[in-house]
């Protein structure tokens, strides 16, 4: 299992709300705000970074962007 599988099955224990593009290694998810900074830490850990973060405070959730970092 390669770091961006781990990713997508990390998010998916959050919410049913994931796309996964396995090509450009991001993944979009929509979480509700108490559980975003586990997410976040978890995902930096994965070597992701948040590149999009959009907050609905009607729904009390926020949907972000992560990208896989790319090693130089």
């Amino acid at each position: 299992m390669d770091l961006h599988d781990r990713a997508e099955w990390f998010c998916e224990e959050f919410t049913d709300y994931v796309l996964v593009d396995k090509t450009r290694h991001s993944i979009i998810v929509n979480i509700k705000k108490d559980y975003f900074k586990i997410v976040y830490k978890e995902l930096q850990k994965l070597n992701y970074e948040m590149v999009f973060s959009k907050t609905l405070q009607d729904l009390n959730t926020i949907t972000c962007t992560f990208t896989q970092k790319q090693h130089v």
